[in-house]
């Protein structure tokens, strides 16, 4: 996430900040310790859009340096009978990759090469390979770490009982993923060599690829639905999706995105403006480059990034359903190609994953839904045509 708490705080704090922009200034989800950066350039904001490019701000972005090793929160909500299921149409297409001709090994751990290192994800695998599998790749905040990541969303957990394969990989550059996010950056390249990688060893549903993440995480899936539609079904950032700029209008046209956001969000807020606008920042904006750098970007307001995605997909209208006391699903129809374009917006929500451990730093965390429920349902049921 982004923000920085004292060190009593920072175990739980650590999962949610991190999940800001890659824990924008403090250290995530290990924020929790110092404020890790987040990768953008001071001047550049993420609502900046690239012409026919997914990308984020145009400048190029900067190391986050000190972000130290935060402990990991208890385990993961379990699923909650509440969580509404995805409103997403379900499609029986099934697109096979190489790993089905042959075995799939056990593993808990996938070692990989991109861009001429050697990159590494933590693996939760379906009893079952025999059959395609959906995968969901998990992306941590600012400050975390893969095996912190997996503890706070419960995808890992829950999703090979759903016969999801779950893969939450490590960043490189630091506890935090580079941003903005453009064509050909090395976090970019790395996730679509992560998914080439699963294919080929894993006998995986190729048409049913969901990422998701948190804050520095969220901010990353929600760029590659634009850079890698031609692989991914599906994003889901969280606390993060105003980072990342809405694609132009391609003819492929991006991939479909359900987003989560608190309205009382402390490091990235939902009405736009300077990050940690909610956050005590006096540890977080001086700890790191990144953390100097997020801290001096203006961010679009979520309603205003959603309906940039609304229009990139050419849905033609929205329509808005309380659920519960504290949360309001928006829905876009009429979208391009069936895409699917949602928001839940959650009244007095921080920087944290509904459903999920509660981080009381950081603000709200709803029960009304389930992020995690939810991504498992999008895997399982939305088929990229």
């Amino acid at each position: 996430m982004i923000f920085v708490m004292n060190r009593h705080a920072r175990s739980a704090a650590l999962l949610a900040v991190c999940c800001v922009t890659g824990c924008a200034g403090s250290g995530e989800q290990n924020e929790l310790t110092t404020a890790d950066a987040v990768v953008t350039s001071p001047t550049d904001p993420p609502s900046t859009a690239t012409p026919s490019t997914a990308s984020t701000a145009s400048t190029p972005a900067t190391e986050a340096t000190e972000a130290t090793e935060p402990s990991v929160p208890s385990t993961a909500a379990t699923d909650t009978s509440a969580a509404p299921a995805s409103t997403a149409p379900v499609s029986s297409a099934v697109a096979a990759s190489a790993g089905c001709s042959g075995p799939s090994p056990a593993a808990t751990t996938v070692e990989v090469s991109s861009g001429g290192n050697v990159r590494t994800a933590l693996l939760a695998l379906p009893a079952d390979l025999s059959v395609p599998a959906p995968l969901v790749i998990d992306l941590h905040g600012l400050g975390a770490d893969a095996s912190q990541q997996a503890a706070y969303s419960g995808l890992a957990a829950r999703g090979p009982a759903a016969g999801v394969l779950v893969a939450t990989p490590e960043s490189a550059s630091g506890p935090f993923w580079v941003l903005p996010v453009r064509p050909g950056t090395p976090d970019v390249v790395f996730v679509r060599d992560l998914i080439a990688e699963l294919g080929d060893r894993y006998c995986i549903d190729t048409a049913r690829v969901v990422v998701t993440g948190i804050s520095n995480g969220g901010g990353l899936a929600a760029g590659v639905g634009c850079e890698l539609a031609d692989v991914v079904t599906a994003v889901v950032p969280v606390a993060g999706v105003n980072i990342a700029a809405p694609c132009d209008q391609t003819a492929a046209g991006p991939a479909s995105i359900v987003a989560f956001h608190g309205v009382d969000d402390p490091i990235i807020p939902y009405a736009g403006g300077a990050p940690f606008s909610g956050a005590d920042r006096s540890d977080t904006a001086g700890a790191s480059a990144g953390g100097r750098a997020l801290a001096s970007m203006s961010l679009d307001a979520v309603e205003e990034t959603m309906s940039g995605w609304a229009s990139a997909h050419d849905c033609a209208d929205v329509s808005e359903t309380p659920i519960g006391e504290d949360v309001v699903h928006r829905v876009w129809t009429g979208c391009t190609s069936g895409r699917v374009v949602e928001l839940y917006t959650v009244a007095g929500g921080g920087h944290t994953w509904p459903g999920g451990t509660p981080v009381p730093t950081l603000g709200g965390t709803t029960t009304t839904v389930d992020a995690t429920g939810i991504v498992l349902d999008l895997a399982t049921s939305l088929s990229r045509s």
